[in-house]
């Protein structure tokens, strides 16, 4: 499958190599990683796409580290490097990654295990654990405990300040809640019947 994308540039979130808005779509040019190539050669597939106001995160179908992102770097967004990146560099997570959620400041990723991961900003609680730096940011790809653990998810869904995943008959939610959790208070649980 390729991918191309068009529209303002501003924060690097296009993948096309440079800072440039695009009036009209425009291939995005996939190379194998290093780890990855195969004897083919050929540009890995994409399996889905995450866009935000300040990063882009794709999944593709490489068997290792393979979710790739590009986007405005400063706030653990894009991983480990806090530059901005105009073409998209792999992230270095050894688990397969089945889909991938992104908020302003954070992604998630869904694990084919069926966890959950998170890095970027934690400003408002939305990684799903405590991040223990004076600037809250998480830089690599940690695996979400607590009332997931055992669980199989089967999905994500993120926003600027809040997170949710869900498996067949629950959903958590977590985060600063202005109300889009549908109940009152932070870290929350629905069991459905």
């Amino acid at each position: 499958m390729e991918l191309y994308t068009w529209g303002a540039n501003r924060n690097a979130t296009l993948g096309l190599g440079d800072g440039s808005d695009r009036a009209h779509p425009e291939l995005v040019q996939l190379h194998p990683t290093i780890k990855n190539k195969s004897s083919s050669q050929l540009p890995p597939g994409i399996i889905q796409v995450g866009m935000s106001k300040l990063h882009t995160a794709i999944v593709t179908n490489e068997a290792t580290n393979n979710v790739r992102v590009c986007g405005f770097g400063l706030g653990g967004r894009l991983g480990q490097t806090q530059h901005t990146q105009y073409d998209f560099i792999s992230m270095q997570i050894p688990q397969k990654i089945v889909m991938v959620a992104l908020g302003q400041d954070h992604t998630l990723a869904l694990t084919d295990s069926r966890e959950v991961m998170s890095w970027g900003l934690n400003r408002f609680s939305q990684l799903g654990y405590a991040v223990e730096t004076a600037d809250s940011i998480q830089p690599t790809a940690r695996k979400i405990a607590g009332p997931l653990r055992g669980k199989r998810i089967n999905g994500i869904a993120a926003c600027k300040t809040a997170s949710v995943c869900w498996s067949a008959d629950e959903l958590f939610a977590w985060g600063t809640n202005n109300g889009q959790f549908g109940v009152f208070g932070d870290g929350v649980c629905l069991t459905f019947s």
